[in-house]
């Protein structure tokens, strides 16, 4: 198990682009119920700021929750975006670049999150998040609290996929769900299955019908290949496996 986990790790430095010698820290983020992922620490960076193994700069703030820095020019932005609960591509946040000769620690104005230690010159800059609009895609759901609240839901998702067709986000847990959430374009819509060994496949299936009516009455925005790209970056974010386009064996 070690090996592998070390072969894992191993495989996201190098698409990273870091260099083996720069030790895999683990940490945990505590508004997802100390949900464990990975950051290194490059040496011109300064103290308190990381970077993911996707390439970003993160930060703690105050209650030790993560939090996403923008790398502006020769300077660190930081941003309100918690890690886990946005997808940092498809926002107006600028990656780590290993080729900035020099990185500036860049604090909000809040004075009480201002260190003595820092120098005078050093510039203040605050990066307000980005509305839906500046998203490069069309759809909403990355700044919907409803829909973003699935990343919460360890206790009953470990899973996440869409039906492929119609193009519905899926999440459930385990191979014979007690629940199966199916987002509707407002809510999360509960498909229950009717004996205790249903698998997740057959519960889909047994309510597709109804769950195509009631979009179609809700009039619901349609999901697009681009939306499932980061769909399912933010899926393994959350820790969750990514199924990817769930087939059934009929078409509706």
């Amino acid at each position: 198990m070690k090996k592998v986990l070390f072969a894992v790790i191993l495989l996201l430095v190098i698409a990273s682009g870091a260099s083996p010698a720069e030790k895999a820290i683990p940490v945990m983020q505590s508004t997802y119920n100390y949900m464990q992922f990975y950051v290194y620490k490059p040496n011109n960076l300064p103290k308190g700021y990381y970077v993911t193994f996707d390439g970003y700069i993160v930060y703690t703030a105050p209650g030790g929750v993560w939090k996403y820095a923008s790398a502006e020019n020769n300077a660190i932005a930081r941003t309100n975006y918690v890690v886990g609960e946005v997808v940092p591509s498809a926002l107006n946040i600028k990656p780590y670049n290993r080729e900035l000769s020099s990185i500036s620690p860049i604090i909000t104005a809040s004075k009480a999150e201002i260190d003595a230690n820092i120098p005078k010159t050093t510039r203040i800059i605050y990066t307000p998040p980005a509305s839906a609009s500046e998203a490069s895609l069309s759809s909403d759901w990355i700044h919907n609290a409803n829909f973003m609240a699935l990343g919460k839901w360890q206790k009953s998702v470990d899973r996440v996929g869409i039906i492929s067709g119609m193009m519905i986000p899926v999440a459930w847990k385990g191979d014979f769900p007690a629940v199966i959430y199916a987002w509707t374009g407002i809510n999360w819509r509960q498909l229950e299955p009717r004996s205790q060994y249903m698998s997740a496949e057959s519960i889909m299936r047994r309510e597709i019908y109804d769950l195509r009516q009631y979009m179609s009455r809700m009039n619901a925005p349609r999901w697009t290949n681009d939306d499932a790209s980061v769909l399912a970056q933010q899926a393994r974010v959350w820790g969750y496996e990514w199924r990817g386009f769930i087939r059934l064996e009929r078409s509706y």
